[in-house]
């Protein structure tokens, strides 16, 4: 069996906490020896799914786990915010320049998958990547 690396926590939804997030990242990639561009891609991406999170959590908290199994990292995102249809949110015009609207874009764009489910009265957001120690 190959590395095993796992953190999790539990936040207010205020944006300033997006940093706490990002140090935890960076954390586990550390400790996983995992260095360069693949760490900029993901974290955007954590950061993208947090900010959604955050903005439309109505319970107070935000639920962060990350885990590196081998060379699957998965990420999931808890938040009691009002549930959404993953599959019908639009792609974005990328030809059109507004603000907002390219979370989920993104983040499909970076990891390999990204899955929603509703569990009970929180939205659980998972997103996964394959990674070496070599990225």
């Amino acid at each position: 069996m190959g590395a095993q690396y796992s953190l999790s926590a539990c936040f207010s939804p205020e944006l300033p906490n997006l940093h706490f997030a990002s140090d935890l990242l960076h954390a586990l990639f550390a400790a996983a020896g995992i260095h360069g561009d693949v760490v900029d891609r993901i974290e955007l991406a954590l950061s993208e799914g947090l900010t959604n999170a955050m903005k439309c959590t109505s319970q107070g908290l935000v639920e962060l786990g990350m885990r590196r199994e081998d060379d699957l990292l998965v990420i999931s995102i808890r938040d009691g915010g009002e549930g959404f249809d993953i599959d019908n949110i639009p792609q974005p015009n990328l030809e059109e320049h507004h603000v907002g609207g390219y979370g989920i874009f993104i983040m499909r764009e970076i990891m390999d998958s990204v899955s929603y489910e509703r569990d009970g009265k929180w939205n659980v957001l998972t997103l996964t990547k394959r990674i070496s120690g070599a990225d």
